[in-house]
């Protein structure tokens, strides 16, 4: 690796003579785009395999979320996964359940996301796995209090360990669409959503390009 600072996998690898393969979360946001480009940019010889969880209730217009995000995965020379809960749908589980998900009751994260994901690990082939997802500690003061390195205890058993990574946990919203800048990576409108305010503020006073900032030449749609 070329980075100065050691990350949670270097030592992973060097335990497990390089044996260990990725899974990366994709959503075709900017987060899971830039996670993606991290891990990529640091393990590039490592087996990566990029799955997206299909809620049935994604974008479908002016482009398909799936259709996007294969576009995006494809920059990288990778192929996308699509993974679905066989049983239901978002709407589905919200008039099943005659709720819609909060943040206390991520039912959605449970049941269409994180659950077929998973099934997919367990049918990797792979001893030692690397889930990775794009999330970062200042999207809210409750994820900031996750652990961006941990066993999943869950996923691993006899022959199989798996460890969940958070690659851009300590990245802010200007570190990730200044990477968006500089690798010319598109990224959609819906998820710039956040990029106002005082962080429109901050990244105007680092040296963000105004324009680049009001409508950034790389966004799409």
């Amino acid at each position: 690796m070329s980075q100065d600072i050691q990350l949670p996998p270097d030592d992973l690898i060097r335990r497990t003579r390089g044996d260990v393969a990725f899974v990366v979360n994709f959503s075709g946001g900017k987060d899971s785009m830039r996670m993606l480009g991290r891990v990529r940019e640091l393990y590039p010889k490592h087996p990566t395999f990029v799955v997206m969880a299909d809620t049935g209730f994604e974008h479908v217009r002016p482009i398909s979320a799936e259709t996007w995000s294969r576009q995006q995965v494809a920059r990288f020379d990778l192929p996308l996964t699509v993974v679905r809960n066989p049983n239901k749908t978002y709407l589905e589980m919200v008039e099943r359940r005659r709720m819609f998900p909060s943040s206390t009751t991520r039912q959605c994260t449970l049941d269409l996301k994180r659950g077929p994901i998973e099934k997919f690990i367990r049918a990797l082939s792979h001893k030692v796995i690397v889930n990775c997802t794009g999330i970062r500690s200042e999207e809210s003061s409750q994820r900031s209090k996750q652990h961006p390195w941990k066993a999943n205890k869950s996923l691993s058993v006899a022959g199989r360990t798996v460890w969940d990574w958070m690659p851009i946990f300590d990245e802010s919203p200007e570190e990730v669409l200044s990477w968006h800048w500089q690798t010319e990576t598109p990224y959609t409108q819906f998820t710039c959503r956040d990029f106002t305010g005082t962080e429109r503020q901050a990244a105007t006073s680092n040296g963000f390009p105004a324009d680049f900032v009001s409508s950034p030449p790389q966004q799409i749609w």
